[in-house]
């Protein structure tokens, strides 16, 4: 995933960092959390691997997914976060 900084949004305090998948694009995630920024930062990258946890029903349809692991980051991922689509993809990445 790709990320980049939007200082004018913030929540609590906490400035967005938003990600976009590489092999997705116009699929995106959003958090709030000025630490995992620093952490960002510090580490100079601007595409970094995210692992994401999925949870599906017993037929198989998505019901929700969570970021198990960001870059690395040990903190706390945000104060809220969220999952979002720029324009019309035509692929999502949960399928």
């Amino acid at each position: 995933m790709t990320w980049k900084i939007d200082r004018n949004q913030n929540n609590k305090g906490h400035n967005l960092v938003e990600f976009e998948f590489v092999d997705f694009p116009g699929h995106v995630i959003g958090h709030y959390s000025n630490g995992l920024i620093e952490h960002l930062e510090e580490r100079g990258e601007r595409e970094i691997v995210v692992e994401i946890e999925i949870t599906r029903d017993a037929f198989g349809e998505l019901i929700g997914h969570s970021e198990s692991d960001i870059a690395g980051y040990d903190g706390n991922a945000s104060t809220f976060s969220y999952f979002g689509e720029r324009g019309d993809p035509a692929v999502s990445p949960f399928e």
